[in-house]
């Protein structure tokens, strides 16, 4: 099934005025792929957090910031500056850097927030490889002393905002929701905790499509104020 979603275009980083008096807010960083643009119910729903929080919030949009797919270089040169002490070369160094670049964002974030429409019962692939960029062993993920595995984004909280054509809420549809699954999965083996906001069956009930968002709009007011963003 796929949900015809389409951006938001880059919005700069919102900065609230400094009050000394006040406790200082959660970081937000809002990733979002929605390239439906001013159609997208994905775009309303992350411009809604947005407009909800009052602290710092930054915005990556995946449509206009096309992140590189992993090839056998960008691979290369990840595992040799993550699996080894073996300084990287000038032109390694120039492909990793826009997964640093995510790994350094996710990191100086309190709250993660990501946003997107479900196709074909998965994540868009923009989503999936702004996901393989983050995964970065040492950083956001080790291995745990004795087997298993660590999150090292402790403390922080994950937030899926996704939008769909179909229904997948009970059986027997609720199996080929891939797409919270999977995201929420990577991030809670990040480290962080993951709350989700979903708005289904937006083109199965197109009748009930705006009362749907306008749910979901609420849902994030109180999750927001439950963050204390």
């Amino acid at each position: 099934m796929t949900n015809n979603n389409h951006p938001a275009s880059s919005t700069p980083l919102h900065q609230p005025p400094h009050t000394p008096s006040a406790p200082p807010r959660p970081r937000t960083l809002i990733v979002h792929y929605t390239p439906r643009g001013e159609q997208s119910n994905t775009r309303a729903l992350a411009l809604h957090f947005k407009e909800c929080a009052k602290g710092h919030v930054a915005i990556l949009d995946l449509e206009h910031t096309q992140l590189p797919f992993l090839n056998a270089p960008i691979l290369a040169a990840y595992t040799k500056a993550a699996y080894t002490a073996q300084p990287l070369t000038e032109d390694e160094e120039t492909l990793v850097a826009p997964l640093k670049k995510h790994v350094e964002e996710v990191l100086a974030a309190d709250i993660v927030v990501l946003a997107f429409p479900m196709w074909n019962f998965g994540a868009p692939a923009a989503v999936k490889a702004w996901l393989d960029h983050v995964l970065w062993k040492g950083k956001t993920w080790d291995f745990a002393p004795g087997g298993g595995y660590l999150g090292l984004v402790k403390g922080k909280k994950g937030v899926i905002l996704c939008t769909t054509g179909g229904s997948y809420d009970a059986p027997p549809m609720n199996k080929y929701d891939h797409a919270t699954a999977h995201t929420r999965d990577v991030l809670q083996f990040m480290g962080l905790s993951v709350q989700i906001v979903m708005a289904q069956g937006l083109n199965q009930f197109p009748q009930e499509a705006t009362a749907r968002i306008e749910k979901a709009k609420s849902e994030i007011a109180a999750l927001v104020h439950k963050l204390g963003v």
